[in-house]
């Protein structure tokens, strides 16, 4: 198992990033419009991705 934690600087990454893993957790962030305000959000801030075999995991 290949595991990496990758910090992601271009916005247009977070954006993308954040959209795939907050729409796999609908349990979790089942209200669009509040997941669609963190993934604007998200790329203001510091972030980071983790990957296992070069998925995306979160």
């Amino acid at each position: 198992m290949n595991i990496k934690v990758k910090e992601i600087e271009n916005k247009l990454e977070k954006e993308s990033v954040s959209r795939e893993v907050l729409y796999d957790l609908q349990e979790w962030f089942g209200m669009p419009e509040s997941t669609e305000e963190y993934i604007q959000d998200s790329q203001e801030k510091p972030f980071l991705a983790c990957y296992i075999n070069d998925k995306l995991v979160g």
